[in-house]
């Protein structure tokens, strides 16, 4: 994993636990390099670095992608609202997709040379952390149905028709979203519209 993709990750599991998207987005260079700190014991230099990347980061999001966010949105919930359920899914599907790889570019330059910085002390720190959360991280990995899983796995996984149906896997869960959104209720096909309201919501909290 990169780091640039570690950061990545890192951004999108702050947003799902607070509880305010704005709360987040003002104080974004606070959290990221608390977080990035509590992993690698980042020296003054590197804390620098960090805040100067996510405030960077914070005026591209405000300024460029976000806006972005909602022309998408508001174009898939035009199509939703006009019952073409499979472009709605396509179309969001292939912007998510797009805004993705615009985020780890506009992000990578700074966090590369973040990287750079990292030594042995940093590295070390990251292993202490690492042997630290292990057990809670890893408790289902430790379980009796974990290891059950994993004896089942190897016999499973060198099968061809596995491994093609996992080479398909997302064009076969495109498949079943279309093929389900075929018998959705008016109330699913309303939860969907406000779960899509409810991220506009989000992105304008931050504009």
């Amino acid at each position: 994993m990169t780091l640039r993709t570690l950061l990545f990750i890192l951004l999108l599991l702050q947003l799902s636990a607070c509880s305010s998207t704005s709360l987040l987005f003002s104080n974004l260079s606070f959290f990221t390099t608390t977080r990035l700190d509590s992993m690698f014991d980042l020296s003054s230099d590197q804390e620098a670095i960090v805040k100067q990347s996510t405030n960077d980061l914070k005026n591209w999001l405000k300024n460029e992608a976000a806006h972005k966010s909602l022309k998408h949105l508001e174009n898939a919930k035009n199509l939703w609202q006009d019952d073409r359920y499979d472009d709605a899914f396509e179309y969001a599907e292939k912007n998510t997709e797009e805004l993705i790889a615009e985020f780890l570019q506009a992000f990578s330059p700074e966090m590369t040379r973040f990287l750079l910085t990292l030594d042995e002390d940093n590295a070390e720190h990251y292993r202490e952390y690492i042997r630290e959360n292990s057990n809670e991280w890893f408790k289902y990995a430790n379980s009796e149905d974990s290891k059950d899983n994993a004896r089942m796995e190897p016999s499973i996984w060198w099968l061809e028709d596995y491994k093609t149906l996992r080479q398909s896997n997302r064009q076969q869960i495109i498949e079943l979203v279309m093929m389900m959104s075929e018998t959705m209720n008016e109330k699913q096909k309303e939860s969907v519209l406000e779960r899509i309201d409810d991220w506009i919501d989000k992105i304008q909290d931050v504009i």
